[in-house]
Protein backbone atom coordinates (compact mmCIF):
# COMPACT_ATOMS: atom_id res chain seq x y z
CA UNK A 1 0.00 0.00 0.00
CA UNK A 2 1.28 3.45 -0.90
CA UNK A 3 2.35 5.71 1.96
CA UNK A 4 0.04 8.43 0.63
CA UNK A 5 -2.94 6.07 0.87
CA UNK A 6 -2.05 5.17 4.45
CA UNK A 7 -1.81 8.84 5.41
CA UNK A 8 -5.16 9.53 3.78
CA UNK A 9 -6.77 6.66 5.68
CA UNK A 10 -5.38 7.93 8.99
CA UNK A 11 -6.62 11.45 8.25
CA UNK A 12 -10.12 10.22 7.43
CA UNK A 13 -10.19 8.11 10.59
CA UNK A 14 -9.14 11.04 12.76
CA UNK A 15 -11.90 13.16 11.23
CA UNK A 16 -14.42 10.39 11.86
CA UNK A 17 -13.44 9.93 15.50
CA UNK A 18 -13.86 13.63 16.26
CA UNK A 19 -17.62 13.16 15.75
CA UNK A 20 -18.11 16.89 15.31
CA UNK A 21 -20.86 18.55 13.29
CA UNK A 22 -24.35 17.29 12.56
CA UNK A 23 -25.80 13.90 11.70
CA UNK A 24 -25.28 14.29 7.95
CA UNK A 25 -21.64 15.30 8.39
CA UNK A 26 -20.94 12.29 10.59
CA UNK A 27 -22.47 9.85 8.09
CA UNK A 28 -20.56 11.50 5.24
CA UNK A 29 -17.24 11.19 7.09
CA UNK A 30 -17.93 7.53 7.87
CA UNK A 31 -18.82 6.89 4.24
CA UNK A 32 -15.65 8.55 2.99
CA UNK A 33 -13.55 6.52 5.40
CA UNK A 34 -15.15 3.20 4.46
CA UNK A 35 -14.91 4.01 0.75
CA UNK A 36 -11.18 4.70 1.09
CA UNK A 37 -10.67 1.45 3.00
CA UNK A 38 -12.46 -0.49 0.26
CA UNK A 39 -10.67 1.30 -2.58
CA UNK A 40 -7.24 0.72 -1.04
CA UNK A 41 -7.96 -2.92 -0.24
CA UNK A 42 -9.24 -3.55 -3.77
CA UNK A 43 -6.06 -2.04 -5.20
CA UNK A 44 -3.97 -4.36 -3.04
CA UNK A 45 -5.96 -7.40 -4.19
CA UNK A 46 -5.72 -6.47 -7.89
CA UNK A 47 -1.98 -5.93 -7.63
CA UNK A 48 -1.63 -9.27 -5.80
CA UNK A 49 -0.19 -7.50 -2.78
CA UNK A 50 -0.35 -8.25 0.94
CA UNK A 51 -3.66 -10.03 1.47
CA UNK A 52 -3.31 -9.77 5.24
CA UNK A 53 -3.16 -6.00 4.92
CA UNK A 54 -6.20 -6.01 2.62
CA UNK A 55 -8.05 -8.16 5.14
CA UNK A 56 -7.29 -5.74 7.98
CA UNK A 57 -8.60 -2.80 5.95
CA UNK A 58 -11.81 -4.62 5.01
CA UNK A 59 -12.39 -5.85 8.55
CA UNK A 60 -12.15 -2.23 9.68
CA UNK A 61 -14.68 -1.23 7.01
CA UNK A 62 -17.02 -4.02 8.10
CA UNK A 63 -16.71 -2.92 11.73
CA UNK A 64 -17.51 0.72 10.94
CA UNK A 65 -20.55 -0.18 8.83
CA UNK A 66 -21.84 -2.38 11.64
CA UNK A 67 -21.97 0.56 14.08
CA UNK A 68 -25.13 2.22 12.78
CA UNK A 69 -25.98 4.64 15.59
CA UNK A 70 -22.40 5.70 16.21
CA UNK A 71 -21.16 6.29 12.67
CA UNK A 72 -24.26 6.39 10.43
CA UNK A 73 -26.96 8.09 12.51
CA UNK A 74 -30.37 9.10 11.15
CA UNK A 75 -32.49 7.84 8.27
CA UNK A 76 -30.11 9.09 5.60
CA UNK A 77 -27.23 7.51 7.49
CA UNK A 78 -28.88 4.10 7.41
CA UNK A 79 -29.20 4.19 3.63
CA UNK A 80 -25.57 5.27 3.28
CA UNK A 81 -24.48 2.56 5.73
CA UNK A 82 -26.23 -0.17 3.71
CA UNK A 83 -24.62 1.08 0.50
CA UNK A 84 -21.11 1.00 1.95
CA UNK A 85 -21.71 -2.26 3.79
CA UNK A 86 -22.78 -3.91 0.53
CA UNK A 87 -19.61 -2.61 -1.14
CA UNK A 88 -17.52 -3.92 1.75
CA UNK A 89 -19.00 -7.42 1.48
CA UNK A 90 -18.33 -7.34 -2.27
CA UNK A 91 -14.68 -6.50 -1.56
CA UNK A 92 -14.50 -9.25 1.06
CA UNK A 93 -15.88 -11.67 -1.54
CA UNK A 94 -13.16 -10.58 -3.98
CA UNK A 95 -10.50 -11.17 -1.33
CA UNK A 96 -11.95 -14.58 -0.41
CA UNK A 97 -11.99 -15.64 -4.06
CA UNK A 98 -8.42 -14.39 -4.49
CA UNK A 99 -7.27 -16.52 -1.54
CA UNK A 100 -9.22 -19.59 -2.67
CA UNK A 101 -12.00 -19.42 -0.07
CA UNK A 102 -14.83 -19.78 -2.58
CA UNK A 103 -17.50 -20.82 -0.08
CA UNK A 104 -16.82 -17.71 2.01
CA UNK A 105 -16.89 -15.59 -1.13
CA UNK A 106 -20.36 -16.90 -1.99
CA UNK A 107 -21.63 -16.01 1.48
CA UNK A 108 -20.21 -12.48 1.22
CA UNK A 109 -21.86 -11.95 -2.17
CA UNK A 110 -25.18 -13.20 -0.82
CA UNK A 111 -24.86 -10.59 1.95
CA UNK A 112 -24.17 -7.96 -0.71
CA UNK A 113 -27.24 -9.03 -2.67
CA UNK A 114 -29.38 -8.94 0.48
CA UNK A 115 -28.29 -5.39 1.27
CA UNK A 116 -28.90 -4.26 -2.30
CA UNK A 117 -32.44 -5.63 -2.19
CA UNK A 118 -32.38 -6.30 -5.93
CA UNK A 119 -28.91 -7.67 -6.73
CA UNK A 120 -27.00 -5.35 -9.05
CA UNK A 121 -25.57 -6.63 -12.35
CA UNK A 122 -22.09 -6.31 -10.84
CA UNK A 123 -23.07 -8.56 -7.94
CA UNK A 124 -24.73 -11.12 -10.20
CA UNK A 125 -21.67 -11.22 -12.46
CA UNK A 126 -19.29 -11.59 -9.52
CA UNK A 127 -21.40 -14.46 -8.25
CA UNK A 128 -21.54 -16.05 -11.72
CA UNK A 129 -17.73 -15.90 -12.08
CA UNK A 130 -17.32 -17.44 -8.65
CA UNK A 131 -19.77 -20.23 -9.44
CA UNK A 132 -17.89 -20.96 -12.67
CA UNK A 133 -14.70 -21.30 -10.60
CA UNK A 134 -16.59 -23.79 -8.42
CA UNK A 135 -17.84 -25.65 -11.52
CA UNK A 136 -21.45 -24.89 -10.58
CA UNK A 137 -22.26 -23.91 -14.13
CA UNK A 138 -26.05 -24.09 -14.07
CA UNK A 139 -26.19 -21.82 -11.01
CA UNK A 140 -23.76 -19.49 -12.75
CA UNK A 141 -26.13 -19.36 -15.73
CA UNK A 142 -28.93 -18.18 -13.45
CA UNK A 143 -26.85 -15.34 -12.00
CA UNK A 144 -25.40 -14.27 -15.34
CA UNK A 145 -28.87 -14.36 -16.95
CA UNK A 146 -30.13 -11.92 -14.33
CA UNK A 147 -27.30 -9.54 -15.18
CA UNK A 148 -28.05 -9.86 -18.91
CA UNK A 149 -31.73 -9.18 -18.27
CA UNK A 150 -31.07 -6.01 -16.23
CA UNK A 151 -28.47 -4.62 -18.61
CA UNK A 152 -30.63 -5.39 -21.66
CA UNK A 153 -33.48 -3.42 -20.10
CA UNK A 154 -31.16 -0.46 -19.54
CA UNK A 155 -29.99 -0.70 -23.14
CA UNK A 156 -33.56 -0.84 -24.45
CA UNK A 157 -34.55 2.22 -22.40
CA UNK A 158 -31.55 4.16 -23.71
CA UNK A 159 -32.30 3.14 -27.31
CA UNK A 160 -35.96 4.15 -26.94
CA UNK A 161 -34.82 7.60 -25.84
CA UNK A 162 -32.46 7.87 -28.79
CA UNK A 163 -29.44 7.56 -26.50
CA UNK A 164 -26.65 5.03 -26.11
CA UNK A 165 -25.40 3.41 -22.94
CA UNK A 166 -22.29 4.92 -21.35
CA UNK A 167 -19.16 2.94 -22.18
CA UNK A 168 -18.98 1.51 -18.67
CA UNK A 169 -22.52 0.11 -18.93
CA UNK A 170 -22.02 -1.08 -22.50
CA UNK A 171 -18.93 -2.93 -21.30
CA UNK A 172 -20.99 -4.46 -18.49
CA UNK A 173 -23.67 -5.56 -20.98
CA UNK A 174 -21.08 -7.25 -23.19
CA UNK A 175 -19.41 -8.85 -20.17
CA UNK A 176 -22.78 -10.17 -18.98
CA UNK A 177 -23.31 -12.03 -22.24
CA UNK A 178 -19.69 -13.21 -22.16
CA UNK A 179 -19.94 -14.74 -18.71
CA UNK A 180 -23.34 -16.24 -19.53
CA UNK A 181 -21.87 -17.85 -22.65
CA UNK A 182 -18.90 -19.24 -20.73
CA UNK A 183 -21.20 -20.83 -18.15
CA UNK A 184 -23.52 -22.22 -20.83
CA UNK A 185 -20.58 -23.75 -22.71
CA UNK A 186 -19.68 -25.77 -19.59
CA UNK A 187 -23.23 -26.85 -18.70
CA UNK A 188 -24.14 -30.52 -18.43
CA UNK A 189 -27.35 -29.74 -20.34
CA UNK A 190 -26.89 -29.94 -24.12
CA UNK A 191 -29.51 -27.28 -24.85
CA UNK A 192 -27.62 -24.81 -22.69
CA UNK A 193 -24.33 -25.62 -24.39
CA UNK A 194 -26.03 -24.94 -27.72
CA UNK A 195 -27.09 -21.51 -26.43
CA UNK A 196 -23.50 -20.51 -25.60
CA UNK A 197 -22.63 -19.45 -29.14
CA UNK A 198 -25.64 -17.11 -29.36
CA UNK A 199 -24.79 -15.49 -26.00
CA UNK A 200 -21.15 -14.98 -26.96
CA UNK A 201 -22.14 -13.54 -30.33
CA UNK A 202 -24.50 -11.06 -28.64
CA UNK A 203 -21.68 -10.07 -26.32
CA UNK A 204 -19.25 -9.63 -29.19
CA UNK A 205 -21.69 -7.43 -31.10
CA UNK A 206 -22.09 -5.13 -28.08
CA UNK A 207 -18.34 -5.14 -27.44
CA UNK A 208 -17.72 -4.12 -31.05
CA UNK A 209 -19.20 -0.72 -30.18
CA UNK A 210 -16.31 -0.31 -27.72
CA UNK A 211 -13.77 -1.00 -30.44
CA UNK A 212 -12.14 -4.19 -31.70
CA UNK A 213 -9.02 -3.39 -29.66
CA UNK A 214 -10.97 -3.14 -26.39
CA UNK A 215 -10.20 -5.73 -23.73
CA UNK A 216 -13.82 -6.87 -23.61
CA UNK A 217 -13.98 -7.49 -27.36
CA UNK A 218 -10.68 -9.38 -27.38
CA UNK A 219 -11.70 -11.60 -24.45
CA UNK A 220 -15.05 -12.53 -25.99
CA UNK A 221 -13.44 -13.19 -29.38
CA UNK A 222 -10.96 -15.53 -27.72
CA UNK A 223 -13.75 -17.39 -25.95
CA UNK A 224 -15.61 -17.77 -29.24
CA UNK A 225 -12.45 -19.12 -30.83
CA UNK A 226 -12.09 -21.64 -28.03
CA UNK A 227 -15.67 -22.75 -28.68
CA UNK A 228 -14.47 -23.82 -32.15
CA UNK A 229 -16.85 -21.52 -33.97
CA UNK A 230 -15.98 -21.95 -37.65
CA UNK A 231 -17.03 -18.37 -38.42
CA UNK A 232 -14.68 -16.71 -35.94
CA UNK A 233 -11.49 -16.71 -38.02
CA UNK A 234 -11.61 -12.93 -38.54
CA UNK A 235 -12.98 -11.94 -35.13
CA UNK A 236 -9.67 -11.13 -33.52
CA UNK A 237 -8.08 -7.77 -34.37
CA UNK A 238 -4.79 -8.00 -36.22
CA UNK A 239 -2.75 -6.29 -33.52
CA UNK A 240 -2.31 -6.75 -29.81
CA UNK A 241 -3.65 -10.31 -29.62
CA UNK A 242 -1.65 -13.46 -29.00
CA UNK A 243 -2.87 -17.00 -28.32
Amino acid sequence: MKAADMRHIHTLKEELLRQSGGVAEQSSRAGNYVKMLNTTASGIIKSRGDTDQASRLLNEAEFITRREEEYFPGTGGELLREEHRAATYASLACLARHTGSCDDAVLYLLETASLEGEPSPHTNLSLALLLIDMQRYDSAITSASQAVREMSIRNKVATTRGDVLPRSELSLLAASYHILGKAQAQSSVKERRDEALASLTHGLNHAKCLGMQSDVYIEIARTLKNCNNPKDNNLLPSQGVTD
